[in-house]
């Protein structure tokens, strides 16, 4: 899956050259591209998966009842709010092209182009923030009933072994014998309890690599929001500037260097399911 690894040293140096441009923000539309779809398709899955009724134990009920929670929250909130975030990004990019196009032409919409970019910019910043948050504290209570998981699934599992035990003494040595072995205090599950503990064993084994894996995503994909965010934050001033600058010098080519990255930045995010065309 795909990784964030820090920024090189090249990519700052580039970043100081550029003010326009900041290289986290491609960063991250990389890595959100690769993370949807992905999130997606695990969030469809989850989200209906079956509240199993002869479940006995509460722990595997309840974060059963939380993933099925953040599927959800993905797909009715996070997603559509992320879809937005992107477009309001992508129509900054090629907002920004449209306005170095008209410096050429002296178009009078110049002016009006100049002050849309740090509307998307500051529309994209302000669903991006609450988004990282949000996932940040869904994956700490995902981590928190995970640990609780666990621990119940290593209780259940020995449970299971050692009815299994007892059953095969039981039937080695014999009730009378096994009971002056072990004393009052043994007690041997019924077979019926038996089935039930390793039903619920094999279930929890069987959903464990899309359990495992979808929190795994999340965790991504917030980080590289947080990511995105920051780069967005880093160009904003600069960019919010335009209108009021004549754009002459060094500050022309500064602005023609960073235009190929916003370009491809809004090309990606536009490849992107579900993305809105500008």
């Amino acid at each position: 899956m795909f990784k964030l690894a820090p920024l090189p040293p090249h990519h700052a140096a580039a970043a100081a050259q550029h003010v326009y441009w900041c290289p986290a923000i491609a960063k991250g539309c990389d890595a959100i591209a690769a993370l949807l779809t992905p999130i997606d398709t695990l969030s469809l899955q989850l989200a209906e998966l079956p509240a199993s009724a002869a479940l006995t134990r509460p722990v595997l009920g309840q974060y059963l009842c939380l993933i099925r929670t953040a599927a959800a929250r993905w797909q009715m909130h996070t997603r559509p709010a992320l879809a937005k975030a992107l477009a309001e990004l992508a129509l900054a990019g090629h907002t920004l092209t449209l306005w170095r196009a008209s410096l050429h032409t002296a178009q009078q919409a110049g002016g009006r182009l100049a002050d849309a970019i740090p509307r998307h910019l500051a529309a994209a910043d302000a669903l991006l923030g609450p988004l990282a948050t949000d996932l940040a504290g869904f994956l700490a209570r995902l981590a928190r009933a995970a640990g609780e998981l666990e621990a119940d699934r290593a209780l259940l599992t020995e449970q299971v072994q050692a009815d299994t035990l007892h059953a095969f003494l039981l039937s080695q040595q014999g009730p009378a014998r096994l009971a002056g072995l072990a004393g009052p205090d043994l007690r041997l599950a019924e077979p019926a309890e038996q089935a039930t503990a390793q039903a619920e064993a094999d279930y929890l084994h069987a959903l464990l690599p899309s359990l495992a894996r979808y929190p795994a995503l999340l965790g991504e994909a917030g980080q590289a929001i947080a990511v995105l965010q920051n780069g967005v934050e880093r160009v904003a001033p600069a960019l919010a500037g335009l209108g009021r600058s004549r754009l002459a010098g060094q500050a022309r080519s500064r602005l023609d260097a960073a235009l190929p990255h916003w370009q491809a930045a809004s090309a990606t995010l536009l490849r992107i399911p579900g993305a809105p065309r500008t």
